[in-house]
């Protein structure tokens, strides 16, 4: 099939979405598939490298996407250009687009919807304009959480297919993780506390801070790595240093070696308000990581007993209770480790999310239009 992926951002910053694009295109290339990738033109692709080497690049030109100016491009590429199959995210320019070349007799269309209902109904309205989400020939959400916000909007039951990791990447690189501690200036006997997301308040760091000295209360020698970057920023550096934090708290911004540090961190956590899925959540435990994670929203359908700890985020003694079980018991954080990386290879390799894809496509779409 000749399949195009279409999302603005794609190429320029290291998100859920984004990843996701890159890894999936790269599995369905290895099953024979044409992969094209539409985004837009920045003046920095960073994610460039991490393409497939086969993967077809066509980026739009635009004057500023804020102001939905790349509709017209897509709208372009689309009538210029016939796949068998385009994937959408959003419904503003690009999933507009499609459904307008569906209509003038173009492309088949499927949105996968990477974003719950809570905090995103305005992205949901995007698409009841031209009808875009009734008209899509397959709807997928990421989790079954997701897939309740689809019903509710549109009263169709959407499939049901989860993100994935790259377990090739993201594995326990113990051999790094002196050099990684040594570049940190963490000593080899010193705890060490991560989390990895856009820094927003919806994210929860500022609930891992709050919890802080209650841990360090009991761990003299623990520290908070926090991976990501937004402009929630100066609010959680200002509250580090209100509890006289500075000295054990790292902003490291948006990091390549990520797969890294989660080997050489102790305890993963990821407090969301709420959570669509959670991939760096999958990385963490791919990686042999204990997990911490908020109680709600997606996180019970990727994080079993088994792998991780669930904690009510705001309740900052809860908190620490949990990363004292782990800092406090090596054999617990052994067990959780292993069992994440069984866990993990059993269910959400990106292989395993090419198959359902290529699945959901031969339920929806006759083999004589694709």
């Amino acid at each position: 099939m000749k399949i195009a992926f279409a999302h603005f951002q794609t190429l320029n910053v290291p998100r859920g979405i984004e990843r996701y694009v890159i890894e999936i295109s790269s599995e369905l290339i290895k099953k024979g598939h044409e992969v094209h990738i539409v985004a837009g033109k920045t003046t920095e692709q960073n994610h460039c490298y991490l393409l497939h080497p086969e993967a077809r690049v066509h980026l739009l030109p635009h004057w500023d996407w804020r102001k939905k100016s790349v509709f017209p491009f897509y709208l372009a590429h689309f009538l210029q250009n016939k796949y068998d199959l385009v994937f959408v995210f959003f419904g503003y320019c690009e999933g507009w687009a499609v459904r307008l070349s569906q209509f003038l007799g173009g492309n088949s269309y499927a949105i996968i919807f990477q974003y719950p209902l809570a905090g995103h109904a305005h992205r949901y309205n995007e698409f009841r304009r031209f009808s875009a989400a009734m008209k899509a020939d397959i709807l997928v959400a990421v989790s079954e959480y997701v897939a309740q916000g689809v019903h509710e909007c549109f009263n169709v039951w959407p499939s049901v297919i989860p993100n994935g990791v790259n377990v090739d990447h993201f594995k326990p690189e113990s051999q790094s993780i002196p050099s990684v501690r040594a570049k940190l200036g963490v000593g080899t006997d010193d705890r060490i506390l991560m989390t990895c997301c856009s820094l927003e308040p919806r994210k929860g760091v500022q609930h891992i801070i709050n919890a802080l000295p209650k841990v360090v209360a009991e761990f003299q020698n623990v520290c908070l790595i926090v991976v990501g970057d937004g402009w929630y920023k100066a609010a959680l550096s200002s509250e580090v240093k209100r509890l006289g934090l500075s000295d054990r708290v790292m902003f490291l911004g948006n990091r390549k070696d990520v797969h890294e540090l989660y080997s050489a961190a102790d305890v993963f956590l990821l407090l969301s308000e709420y959570e669509a899925f959670g991939i760096v959540v999958l990385e963490a435990m791919a990686s042999g990581t204990p997990v911490v994670v908020s109680v709600g929203s997606a996180f019970p359908e990727i994080v079993p007993e088994k792998c991780g700890l669930r904690v009510e985020p705001t309740d900052s003694s809860q908190v620490a209770h949990a990363i004292h079980s782990l800092l406090g018991d090596d054999a617990l954080r052994l067990n959780l480790g292993n069992e994440s990386i069984n866990y993990v290879k059993e269910r959400f390799t990106w292989k395993h999310v090419a198959d359902s894809l290529v699945n959901a496509i031969s339920e929806k779409i006759p083999a004589d239009v694709r």
